[in-house]
């Protein structure tokens, strides 16, 4: 029997799992909000259909969403994560094997079906998830997981919410290069200049000449569009050597203390990017700048170099702070802000120095912890903000999979 990769992913899932407990929402239009109560993150089919778009500014369209009666939410991990947990359980008892990629993402491999076989159970595992759970997936299949990946996305159109896809087809043209996994952004922009527009046309290209021109990950991205399995979740890909978080901030900043804050909270993120994949910053930089249109526009840039890696937010905070202190004008309202680590090493192969800095590396792992569990924010610095909690989820659902008083009372 062939080994077929499943990718199972829940379809709209924050919007999806406010429905959860609120089924007098059903069938209008949902939006989620970020972090922040800033921009769109999610939004089910109604939404979409009333021409809302992802990312775009909330306070851009508080006035059309209260007009078209468009139900408002912020983000509430402590809810998503209970429903994700459940959804991921059901999906398991369908396969020895299973991955979880993300929040709403994971594979199933499974080797004792044939292919007619394994579109039926792929059908089979959707419905007991919505049966259960109540959380939509369209599922993927193929034989790597690359084209697992753009199976799953083609799955999201057709009726049954399954595709199972053979080899590289005409079926990847409706892709992007963007869309296939691993390519992202800047790389899809590099593949365009060459021509390469579309999935199928990744396809197409010569493997040696794609490791030449980019490297041997892109290499396996189009051997494996071409059915040759290359990516295994054993053998996860290779950390980033540089990470971002960047921000268009509206309305803009005034006041050295909101730019410090902005700057802090883009910190978090990327420092919780680094931790995730074990990494530690040597080289960390900052920017903060006008908007074009100002009288006088400038955009500064400064960075700092750690004499031993660090990723204690404590320290990286600190030093984020005086970075802004250095190039904010006073009088000025900055638009962008931006954080980001010029070097990182790998806290595995960490060398341990007797003069170095004490990390707190027990204190991070509980921090990132309680947060996973409970939501994002649920412990923070306050130097993002001391009324973070309370001011920036002003439209947080109830939480009743996490909290006694919330759950759901059924009158017969």
């Amino acid at each position: 029997m062939m080994k077929y990769y499943l990718m199972i992913d829940a379809n709209r899932f924050y919007a999806n799992a406010e429905l959860i407990y609120r089924p007098d929402l059903r069938g209008k239009p949902i939006i989620v909000l970020s972090n922040g109560d800033s921009s769109i993150v999610a939004l089910n089919r109604q939404a979409s259909d009333l021409g809302f778009k992802r990312m775009s500014y909330y306070s851009e369209i508080k006035g059309l969403a209260e007009a078209k009666g468009v139900n408002v939410f912020s983000s509430n991990y402590s809810l998503y994560n209970s429903v994700s947990k459940a959804f991921m359980s059901v999906a398991s008892e369908f396969a020895n094997e299973q991955f979880i990629y993300s929040i709403d993402e994971c594979w199933l491999t499974i080797d004792t079906l044939s292919e007619s076989e394994i579109i039926e159970h792929a059908k089979i595992i959707r419905r007991e998830i919505w049966r259960r759970t109540r959380v939509p997936v369209s599922i993927g299949i193929a034989k790597t997981m690359t084209l697992s990946k753009c199976a799953s996305r083609l799955a999201k159109s057709n009726s049954d919410g399954v595709f199972l896809l053979i080899g590289p087809n005409r079926s990847l043209v409706d892709l992007s290069a963007n869309d296939v996994w691993g390519i992202g952004v800047r790389r899809a922009n590099q593949l365009e200049h060459s021509g390469v527009r579309t999935a199928l046309a990744l396809s197409k290209q010569c493997p040696t000449r794609i490791r030449k021109e980019f490297n041997i990950d892109v290499e396996k991205t189009v051997r494996e569009l071409n059915n040759e399995p290359c990516f295994s979740w054993y053998e996860s890909r290779p950390d980033k050597k540089q990470i971002f978080s960047t921000r268009t901030v509206s309305p803009r900043l005034a006041g050295l203390i909101n730019v410090k804050r902005a700057a802090c909270e883009l910190l978090n993120l990327a420092s919780l990017k680094a931790r995730n994949q074990q990494s530690k910053i040597k080289t960390i930089t900052v920017h903060i700048g006008t908007s074009s249109d100002t009288w006088k526009p400038y955009f500064k840039r400064n960075l700092h170099h750690f004499d031993y890696a660090t990723s204690d937010l404590i320290i990286l905070s600190k030093v984020v702070n005086f970075l802004v202190d250095s190039m904010y004008v006073p009088g000025t309202e900055i638009s962008k802000v931006g954080v980001g680590f010029l070097a990182l090493e790998s806290k595995r192969n960490e060398q341990l120095d007797l003069f170095g800095t004490e990390d707190r590396d027990t204190f991070m792992g509980l921090f990132d912890q309680i947060n996973r569990r409970f939501g994002k924010n649920t412990v923070f610095l306050a130097n993002t903000g001391i009324d973070k909690a309370k001011v920036e989820r002003q439209f947080l659902s109830k939480s009743p999979t996490t909290r006694w008083r919330d759950i759901v009372v059924v009158k017969a």
